[in-house]
């Protein structure tokens, strides 16, 4: 008999240690950067408050004009961003009731 039980052990091990290898191997491999560049310019910026509400208004700039004037009417030494977070933030909350 050419292989013995021993063998035969770690010939399997020892493929399967090669296809964890390779596995991960292909995980890490980076991607191309132009391949991500479309979701780029969709990313959330954090300090764009009032693109965010006028998301959440569904493009309706007078809505949102609205919703800004309101908040800062509630709160005149409000910024303008901040009035923006505030509105996104109490549309957010109204529309989850």
């Amino acid at each position: 008999m050419p292989f013995g039980l021993e063998t035969a052990i770690g010939l399997v091990v020892g493929a399967g240690l090669i296809v964890l290898f390779l596995r991960r191997r292909k995980r890490r491999v980076r991607k191309s950067p132009r391949l991500f560049s479309a979701f780029r310019s969709k990313r959330f910026r954090p300090w764009d408050h009032e693109a965010q509400l006028l998301r959440l208004c569904h493009g309706d700039r007078a809505m949102a004009e609205r919703l800004i004037r309101h908040e800062l009417e509630r709160t005149p030494t409000m910024s303008r961003p901040g009035a923006a977070l505030a509105a996104a933030t109490r549309l957010r909350h109204d529309k989850q009731r």
